[in-house]
């Protein structure tokens, strides 16, 4: 993820055309798109509603943030709970921000700001920690691990590799893929842990997930790295999201 493209920041934003957010969508994807929405409404009938083109996200019955658009820009992609710094537990909304080729995960906290994360997004066993990240070279993405310091104030460190997580081990290692050329056709894992100091580390192995056709291909060198505080921090880049059809309902 660039740094804090944070649900189209800025940096996105210019690499967007006005009319990106009403691409069109293959029929076939837009009704799949639809039915996975659908069961994820009907599961969290609590917190996300659908009203023709504005998907509307309600706490303890009052309605937080609205996201409106004529096509699939915005897609509702269920909850998670979280446990922050002292024990508190939250489920919050997770909304897909589905710009064309890319796409970015934004969590709705419960004053009705967004969160903003890179494609994929994983919780920890323990809901401490997410990680989340896109793996293709072409958008020059980052691997994320969030730490739930609060939900005001999430702490987010990145790698600086294309890799996008798959799968937890337990609360502090988990597997991501990383994607290593420009068509995607060499993709290595690698091995993310956090030691005892609180470091996280990336350790890439030189497995292949996706081998391309013809003679064997090799990685090299294998990549180490340590995981380095965000500056931008984790909120989305508000103005962009209400060009795009994003309302805060509450009051600041």
């Amino acid at each position: 993820m660039a740094d804090n493209v944070a649900s189209a920041s800025a940096s996105s934003e210019a690499s967007l055309s006005d009319d990106s957010a009403s691409a069109e969508i293959d029929p076939k994807e837009a009704a799949a798109e639809q039915a996975a929405e659908a069961k994820y409404l009907k599961a969290d009938s609590d917190i996300a509603r659908r009203t023709g083109d504005t998907l509307t996200i309600s706490y303890d019955g009052k309605p937080t943030a609205s996201f409106t658009a004529a096509t699939l820009l915005w897609q509702y992609r269920g909850s998670i709970s979280m446990i922050d710094d002292t024990g508190h537990k939250d489920r919050l909304a997770v909304i897909y921000l589905n710009m064309d080729e890319q796409g970015y995960s934004e969590i709705v906290r419960r004053d009705g700001t967004l969160i903003g994360l890179d494609q994929e997004i994983l919780p920890s066993p323990d809901g401490h920690t997410l990680a989340s990240g896109y793996g293709e070279v072409f958008y020059s993405g980052n691997l994320n691990v969030v730490e739930w310091v609060s939900a005001a104030h999430p702490r987010v460190l990145q790698f600086a590799a294309n890799c996008y997580p798959v799968k937890w081990q337990d609360a502090s290692h988990f597997t991501a893929g990383c994607v290593r050329d420009e068509d995607d056709s060499l993709t290595t894992t690698a091995n993310i842990s956090r030691d005892g100091k609180g470091v996280w580390h990336l350790d890439e192995t030189a497995t292949l997930i996706d081998p391309p056709d013809g003679p064997s291909a090799t990685v090299s060198p294998l990549r180490h790295q340590i995981a380095i505080l965000r500056k931008s921090g984790a909120d989305a880049n508000a103005d962009y999201m209400i060009k795009i059809g994003y309302r805060r309902l509450t009051t600041p």
